[in-house]
């Protein structure tokens, strides 16, 4: 086995650019400051690194102005392992990206690709942001980011899990979240106040939802906004075309003394 420790202090990546430009998460230009740890095995590869680029320049075309953070990877090779990230910031000319804590598996084979996400806890907002980052990477399908850009949500998320697979476009996410609030559009309600699980893909998927003191406004059908002081049930959505088709099963909802129970089927 080897191990390694070494520093960089104002190292340009440019000059070796070609030797990493198939790697899409690897700048092809920027100056790096950091430290990094590197072990060899007969069966497993690892390095770790307190990271700090500025000015770094992707394959992709995305540019960002630093990018600082620790990370930790461990694995059979630099596309088979597991990459463990802590106090991550990624800023660029229009955002900055803070990302506590996250974990990526990876398990890239010679013909299919797939990934797995582990994000403890983050805002609805932030995640939306990195979304809109990692689209540049190709790591999520195009429709998935086209059904999301459609939504304003706002909230908290716990536990996050987002599978996805490359060749198949198949992605899946499951969280659970609270306080979530998604604005109304011209093909969808206005909810507001919801606790529950979400287990999200890009055609179809559903939300269980038990909380107190909560909101639905059916604008398109109803003129007055649905309140409940509490509620509990499964809501289940299918994309199909143009159109965002809504069912439940048994929802109990209450509001102040008056209790109530059913189910409902409804295309948007």
């Amino acid at each position: 086995s080897v191990l390694a420790h070494f520093g960089l202090v104002g190292f340009e990546v440019a000059p070796f650019s070609d030797l990493v430009e198939k790697y899409q998460f690897i700048p092809l230009k920027g100056v790096i400051n950091s430290q990094f740890w590197l072990s060899l095995g007969p069966d497993e590869y690892g390095f770790s690194a307190d990271l700090e680029m500025n000015e770094a320049s992707f394959s992709n075309s995305v540019s960002l102005e630093q990018v600082s953070g620790r990370a930790q990877y461990v694995g059979k090779n630099l596309t088979n392992g597991s990459l463990k990230i802590e106090d991550l910031v990624i800023e660029s000319t229009k955002t900055v990206l803070e990302i506590p804590d996250l974990e990526i598996l990876v398990n890239r084979k010679y013909d299919s690709e797939s990934l797995a996400l582990l994000l403890p806890s983050t805002s609805v907002e932030d995640l939306l942001l990195g979304v809109d980052f990692f689209k540049s990477f190709s790591v999520i399908p195009v429709k998935t980011i086209d059904t999301l850009d459609n939504f304003k949500m706002k909230g908290q998320i716990k536990d996050l899990i987002i599978l996805a697979d490359k060749n198949s476009s198949f992605t899946r996410v499951v969280t659970n979240f609270s306080e979530l609030e998604i604005e109304k559009s011209s093909t969808f309600p206005k909810i507001k106040g919801f606790n529950g699980f979400l287990n999200f893909e890009k055609n179809l998927g559903y939300f269980d939802f038990y909380n107190k003191d909560f909101s639905v406004d059916l604008g398109m059908l109803f003129p007055d906004v649905w309140s409940f002081s509490e509620g509990r049930g499964r809501l289940a959505y299918e994309i199909d075309g143009e159109n965002i088709k809504l069912r439940s099963g048994l929802l109990n909802l209450k509001d102040g003394n008056t209790n109530g129970s059913g189910k409902f089927s409804l295309t948007l």
